[in-house]
């Protein structure tokens, strides 16, 4: 089940990612931090879809749903579910083991 990453830039000019799985769905933002320079934003994007993350945090929102957060080894967080949460914390857990298990990588397109 391959995927891609999406890279843009933003109305504020800075630029952000997305990893869509192979129907199209978004299963993974840069958590709307934004990012200074291009080559930072694919740099992660690429290792994110590589699996190369592995620090990870689940976590349930105050309107029931789960999310998660990747994170680098320094505790920065580089991924997140993109606020779309899920029902049950073990669909969360199933995409975040896919994520981090390198499920999604595939090519990067600059939109």
């Amino acid at each position: 089940m391959a995927g891609k990453g999406e890279l843009y830039q933003r109305k504020d000019k800075k630029w952000a990612f997305r990893v869509k799985a192979s129907n199209g769905q978004i299963v993974a933002t840069d958590g709307s931090q934004g990012y200074e320079s291009k080559a930072s934003a694919k740099n992660t994007l690429t290792k994110l879809l590589a699996g190369s993350y592995t620090a990870t945090e689940e976590y349930q929102r105050k309107d029931g749903n789960w999310a998660f957060r990747v994170k680098s080894r320094n505790g920065q967080v580089v991924a997140t579910d993109g606020g779309q949460g899920y029902s049950s914390k073990g669909s969360c857990a199933k995409t975040l083991a896919k994520l981090v298990g390198g499920t999604y990588d595939g090519p990067v397109i600059e939109l």
